[in-house]
């Protein structure tokens, strides 16, 4: 990284897109599960039988105990749920690209 670092360090236009690179991949890394999770909450509003279903699964896995991971492996509903607002409210981005030069 610090070979990387020394080499472009002279050419600030390398730069700049290298930190424009950052910022979208730092921002998109934030925005995508707070997205997911409002547009669950919005699809489960308006189905209440899913938000039924879910929330007798997640009673029975954990049965009132936190969360771990093995709890969570063997969901299977909620992963289904989300997959599906994947599917139908995809979180993307438009990222609007300019030329810096013409050969």
């Amino acid at each position: 990284m610090e070979s990387n670092f020394i080499e472009i360090s002279g050419n600030t236009k390398n730069v700049g897109i290298t930190m424009d690179e950052c910022n979208i991949i730092y921002h998109a890394g934030q925005d995508v599960p707070l997205t997911l999770l409002v547009w669950t909450m919005i699809c489960l509003s308006m189905h209440q039988d899913g938000q039924q279903k879910a929330r007798e699964e997640v009673s029975q896995v954990f049965e009132g105990q936190p969360p771990d991971f093995e709890g969570l492996n063997s969901l299977k509903i909620v992963p289904m749920i989300l997959n599906e607002v994947l599917r139908l409210c995809p979180p993307w981005y438009y990222f609007k690209r300019e030329l810096l030069t013409r050969r």
